[in-house]
């Protein structure tokens, strides 16, 4: 079962990515989160579910990492 995250920001620092925590603080800055969610997607986390409008909301158990295809 997913652990909840208080926020999307606590999601994004238990990936321990430095470069995603970076892509964090310019979606911050310009609100515009595109690059953020590719890089999520590169790490193999599946963000389709999470609604647009409730990146910077608290919020449930964030991503799911993708299973990787054998």
């Amino acid at each position: 079962m997913p652990r909840p995250y208080e926020s999307f920001k606590d999601f994004i620092e238990s990936i321990g990515n430095s470069e995603l925590l970076d892509l964090y603080s310019d979606f911050l800055k310009t609100g515009n989160d595109e690059l953020m969610m590719k890089k999520l997607k590169e790490l193999g986390y599946d963000m389709t579910s999470v609604p647009k409008n409730s990146i910077d909301k608290p919020m449930g158990s964030g991503g799911k990492k993708q299973k990787e295809k054998v």
